[in-house]
């Protein structure tokens, strides 16, 4: 074990460099490219998604199948030149990055052979197990997940004989296992590799998976450790300052963003480990057979590589970019919707309703307050338009409901309604509550929350409110914070030809048809009743989004969130937050978390 740590540490910094590009890489470029091709030789076959009853038939579309097959040589060839690299940084440590690339790459033409195909398969296979956590969301993106369960998991027939399939495909990784450090020397095929590695591994096929099972639990043991101490650390800190009403809440939600960053360095971390396992196993077997070993040829220095300084900035600027990708919910939320992929497994948006009418007078200032400090994604309000062209925020078009004044807002000015009190039928605790104008709720909520404009019918032109929203707005520099939402097409259709930048929602009482190709709509609302599978799949299939209105029951919040819903619009955020986060941290330390929490 100490000369594992001794060798570990000769060119780490530029292993993690090079693997961290990997994951962006991946991540960002390379899964998204793949499941837009795939997504749209489906639509042009007409398959828009994988559904229970049409699976055999995409399967059987040669068409299909022809760019499934093409998809998967991509990705294993891809997977290939980052092992290569990663196995190249590991024997040479006083290279750099760029003869390192050049050299893995290079080495691709060695592939043009039945054997360098077969590798490009094992690649793909092997970065399955490696890169699960990512391979898995293309599946989940694809509407694949609820299928595989219901028609195979349930099946034991079908169970076993992946199962049996799953073993095979585990012990072939196995055998071949050191194709790469030998094929690195760049002196031998593809197929002497091959051979060469069936003879390495023919009698320590026991003792390697021991050795890599010893590590492996060795790496998920200092995880488990540090994971556990940084729970310690967060409930410790919540605790002392949160409000008590929140405080499990917000543990479930800052877990969940932990679990994000831990699962991007534990994926790393345990490429690099695994590799460097690879290698150095190879070069211990080559050394007992003497007369492989000169075919092998693999040279271990123990000298550290020197990175320069600029190694070392490089991995800090890396490592803020992780840190800002994995934290800046805004960011993954936007690249989802503009790629239709789903980088980290985003949950549910919470939006409160109304401002947050639950505890506050609705859309007021001190509603939107309580959603922020309720720690709401977003929070949902309504908008009407003065006589004189100010927009204020208020759900009904008169003034009766919540000031007790039978006059309509569209029939006043807005010097008419500055002194009018809305809160005191909500609470004696709120008397003196003015109507907010949207300028004041944009500028409370900037940085704060998504805001959910809907724009309430009334006696104006579509464009004449257009305009004066999206200025408000502009002015404001929200553009990528809002949502303008309507029951009103023509409003966001005004909305979407003043800035195209802001998202617009259409909300809808019921949905039928291919509502998904309607135009100038990012998002639809639906009443919570009417979402059903088929609804979401049509609305996926367009890359549009969904939300729903409006959600207060748990087991109703529990369903949404198993569907995928995009959003969902409630009275009770915390209750939400609770619910759609609690999975993101084991049962046994939920139970562990409340009662530090008592």
């Amino acid at each position: 074990m100490v000369k594992y740590i001794r060798s570990l540490k000769r060119n780490i910094l530029l292993v993690i460099i090079i693997e961290m590009l990997s994951l962006f890489v991946y991540t960002y470029v390379i899964f998204p490219f793949c499941q837009m091709v795939l997504e749209r030789v489906m639509r042009s076959q007409g398959y828009g998604y994988f559904f229970d009853n049409n699976i055999l038939g995409v399967i059987k579309n040669i068409w299909i199948l022809l760019t499934v097959i093409g998809i998967v040589l991509f990705l294993g060839l891809c997977f290939y030149v980052e092992i290569m690299v990663l196995v190249n940084a590991i024997i040479n440590t006083n290279q750099t990055i760029r003869n390192i690339l050049k050299k893995s790459i290079l080495s691709t033409k060695k592939l043009l052979s039945p054997f360098g195909i077969y590798l490009i398969i094992i690649s793909f296979f092997l970065s399955t197990i490696i890169h699960f956590n990512l391979l898995s969301r293309i599946v989940q993106n694809l509407g694949l997940v609820e299928y595989i369960k219901y028609n195979f998991m349930n099946n034991q027939g079908i169970a076993a004989i992946m199962f049996i399939l799953l073993i095979a495909i585990l012990f072939l990784l196995l055998r071949y296992l050191f194709v790469y450090p030998i094929f690195s020397n760049g002196n031998l095929s593809v197929k002497k590799s091959f051979f060469l590695s069936i003879k390495l591994m023919r009698k320590n096929y026991i003792r390697t998976l021991l050795k890599l099972l010893l590590v492996n639990v060795l790496a998920l043991g200092f995880f488990a450790f540090v994971y556990m101490l940084i729970i310690l650390i967060v409930i410790l800190a919540i605790k002392s300052s949160v409000v008590i009403r929140l405080q499990y809440a917000t543990s479930m939600t800052v877990m969940d963003t932990i679990n994000r960053l831990l699962v991007f360095f534990f994926s790393i971390s345990m490429v690099i480990i695994n590799l460097e396992s690879a290698v150095m196993l190879c070069k211990r077997y080559s050394l007992e057979e003497p007369y492989i070993f000169s075919e092998v040829n693999i040279n271990l220095s123990d000298k550290k590589n020197r990175i320069k300084k600029r190694g070392i900035w490089t991995l800090m600027i890396l490592l803020s970019l992780v840190l800002y990708i994995q934290i800046n919910d805004d960011f993954l939320h936007n690249f989802r919707l503009r790629t239709g992929y789903n980088p980290e497994g985003k949950r549910t948006e919470i939006f409160a309703h109304r401002g947050n009418s639950y505890t506050a007078p609705e859309n007021t200032l001190s509603a939107l307050k309580s959603a922020i400090e309720e720690k709401a994604d977003g929070a949902e309000i309504d908008i009407q338009m003065t006589k004189d062209g100010e927009i204020v925020l208020m759900h009904d078009s008169s003034l009766y409901r919540t000031a007790g004044i039978n006059a309509l807002i569209a029939q006043l000015n807005y010097s008419q309604l500055v002194d009018i009190d809305v809160g005191s039928w909500f609470s004696p605790a709120f008397k003196g509550e003015k109507i907010p104008t949207l300028e004041e709720a944009l500028e409370l909520c900037k940085g704060e929350l998504t805001l959910m404009i809907e724009v309430k019918s009334g006696h104006y032109e579509e464009y004449d409110i257009a305009r004066r929203v999206v200025k408000n707005v502009e002015e404001m520099g929200m553009d990528q914070d809002v949502i303008v939402a309507s029951f009103n097409l023509n409003v966001l259709k005004e909305v979407k030809k003043l800035n195209n930048s802001i998202s617009t929602c259409l909300i809808l009482r019921f949905a039928y048809g291919n509502i998904e190709e309607v135009e100038y709509v990012d998002i639809f609302s639906l009443e919570s009743r009417f979402v059903q599978k088929g609804v979401i799949k049509s609305i996926r299939n367009g890359g549009k989004a969904l939300a729903v209105w409006t959600v207060n029951e748990s087991k109703q919040m529990a369903y949404l969130g198993e569907l995928g819903v995009d959003a969902i619009i409630t009275d009770h955020p915390v209750r939400a937050r609770e619910i759609f986060y609690e999975d993101s941290v084991p049962g046994f330390l939920v139970d562990i978390i409340s009662f530090m929490l008592r």
